[in-house]
């Protein structure tokens, strides 16, 4: 079991399999208490990607997603962590965010 060998908070969490409910457990996200999620998934795919209820569980967090903000990089130094994405065309989607 994953959460059981998380080393705590970190950062940046990339969510298992496409933000499925059998990817992402809420016990991992109690334990890592991720600052942003990042959700690598499709635009209206058919599985219902990401599921409402793994978005529930990252509700603390800052949710990055592919199908909403396409190309998704992450950059981090001794200061903090910031993402830069190259927007789908849909709306709704920051361009740049730093913490």
């Amino acid at each position: 079991d994953l959460a059981r060998v998380a080393p705590g908070h970190v950062d940046v969490l990339k969510v298992s399999h496409h933000g499925s409910n059998t990817g992402t457990s809420a016990a991992l996200v109690n334990k890592t208490t991720p600052s942003h999620a990042v959700i690598s998934c499709g635009i209206d795919n058919s599985y219902g990607h990401p599921t409402n209820a793994v978005l529930q569980l990252l509700s603390s967090s800052n949710v990055y997603r592919t199908d909403y903000q396409g190309s998704i990089t992450a950059y981090s130094d001794t200061t903090g962590v910031w993402f830069t994405t190259a927007p789908t065309g849909r709306p709704g989607s920051p361009a740049q965010t730093r913490t």
